[in-house]
């Protein structure tokens, strides 16, 4: 039971993550000046989280991977609790985790909290603010490492600062083709096989 409501806690998270990102990233001018105005906690949250994109980004990314990661473990790790593969052969024990892992990632991860964030950006902002915000302090280290890379790279090269505004549209770039070339299927289908082809337990996985 514990399993399964970790399961679900670790669906809400991607979800969250995933729906977060397009409706922070697809904010306009118009809403972040507006958001500038207003004292609500949440309206300050996606102000500061704007001012950087880039480092922002790159926890989300880190954050959304582990989480994708952690569910497709947990979710064979279940599968082998509640459902007994003994006489089926292994390659449609395979196929049947990674198809029913991959469309739930990709339906409850990828489809629809980015439909609704997109037709609802301002509303979802402010719901997930408080859990990006947080993601993002715990990542902001690792997520500075490849940006300052960057930085330095643009200083050697006299390369001027860019605006905020070109910084966003670089991200929201950057975002839709990470997004355009995942494919969560491959992802599962590769932790999958080598969690069932060597059939390790947690604990010696641990040692």
């Amino acid at each position: 039971t514990f399993l399964v409501i970790m399961l679900i806690l670790l669906l809400l998270v991607t979800f969250t993550i995933s729906g977060g990102e397009v409706a922070l990233f697809s904010l306009e001018d118009k809403d972040i000046n507006m958001l500038k105005t207003k004292q609500h906690p949440s309206a300050r949250r996606i102000v500061d989280l704007l001012e950087e994109p880039k480092e922002v980004y790159a926890s989300l990314l880190i954050a959304g991977t582990f989480v994708n990661i952690c569910i497709i473990i947990l979710s064979n790790f279940l599968f082998d609790e509640f459902i007994a593969f003994e006489k089926i052969p292994l390659m449609l024990e395979l196929l049947s985790k990674v198809l029913v892992i991959a469309f739930v990632l990709v339906f409850a991860g990828e489809v629809l909290p980015k439909v609704w964030a997109t037709q609802n950006n301002l509303r979802f902002a402010y719901g997930s603010s408080f859990l990006l915000e947080t993601l993002h302090l715990l990542l902001r280290r690792i997520s500075r490492w490849p940006t300052t890379a960057n930085m330095d790279e643009a200083s050697r090269n006299d390369s001027m600062p860019m605006s905020k505004n070109r910084c966003r549209a670089e991200v929201a770039s950057v975002a839709w083709m990470v997004d355009s070339t995942k494919c969560p299927v491959s992802a599962a289908w590769m932790a999958m096989r080598a969690v069932s082809t060597s059939r390790i337990s947690p604990t010696r996985m641990a040692s």
